[in-house]
């Protein structure tokens, strides 16, 4: 076992060689383990002193597995992210003056661990440098409020949806804005690329009354690809792409569905399920 009885865990992710194990406690401490190991045993370790006030949002290791981010809203507009070593670096990143909100949703992780976005829900984002621990000057405001945002994994751009019914994209490096806004018809729920940012996903609802779909798009045409899926239940779908790229899964109370990302054409067969899929 490697953990023991005297705390409660409640998230926890593996590293992309699957060698690493990061767990966080309900106590509010951090350790990750090295799994390679004949005895796998804690290889850093942090308690938060103020663990009581922080709400866990996202937990990630970077694609090189170089670096692991832990994100936590701390209640006061602060996001905290600890970096992988012996012991774990804890790191603040403080709410921007321009944010009257405080409330930080997920973070996203770079794929070298170099960049962290913040969220704060439903007014805009800020993109960090994590080794020199400050913001990039620009804040990425949507104008319409924040409610979805997704780093593609090549490390090129953020895409960011909105309570406007658009989706638009950033320079992770810069923060400059990439072309026009992908216009949705209704409300962005979630936002997921493919593995070669090929492909952007887009969850929506429609005024949050349990009317939800799914939309895709090929990022450097701007173009939309098949008809608006829809999706059934009482909740937004689950959205993944194979590692070839080639093909949407969705999942929700409906079943499990596959689709074509090049003609966004539904490949059979409809796999449902009686109680909703998960």
């Amino acid at each position: 076992s490697l953990i023991g009885p005297e705390d409660t865990y409640h998230r926890a992710a593996f590293s992309p060689d699957g060698r690493r194990l990061l767990a966080v406690s309900r106590g509010g401490t951090i350790r990750m383990w090295d799994l390679a190991l004949p005895s796998p045993r804690p290889g850093g370790e942090n308690t938060a002193a103020d663990s009581k006030r922080l709400v866990f949002s996202s937990m990630e290791f970077s694609r090189d597995r170089s670096s692991a981010v832990l994100s936590a809203g701390t209640g006061t507009g602060v996001a905290r992210v600890w970096r992988s070593g012996d012991p774990l670096l804890g790191i603040d990143l403080p709410q921007p003056d321009k944010v009257s909100f405080p409330n930080v949703g997920p973070t996203g992780l770079s794929p070298d661990g170099g960049r962290v976005t913040t969220f704060y829900v439903g007014q805009m984002l800020q993109i960090w440098d994590v080794d020199k621990r400050t913001p990039l000057p620009a804040l990425l405001n949507q104008g319409n409020g924040v409610s979805a945002q997704a780093i593609d994994p090549t490390g090129k751009m953020l895409a960011s949806g909105d309570y406007g019914r658009n989706v638009r994209l950033w320079s992770l490096e810069t923060g400059a804005g990439l072309g026009s806004p992908l216009k949705q018809s209704d409300i962005v729920y979630s936002l997921r690329f493919s593995p070669d940012g090929r492909f952007l996903a887009v969850s929506t609802t429609k005024d949050w009354n349990r009317v939800y779909g799914v939309r895709l798009w090929d990022v450097a045409s701007r173009r939309q690809i098949g008809e608006l899926i829809e999706t059934g239940g009482a909740s937004p779908a689950r959205m993944f792409f194979n590692p070839e790229g080639t093909q949407l899964l969705t999942v929700a109370s409906d079943g499990v569905r596959r689709w074509d990302t090049t003609t966004g054409s539904e490949i059979a067969p409809h796999l449902p399920h009686a109680g909703g899929a998960n």
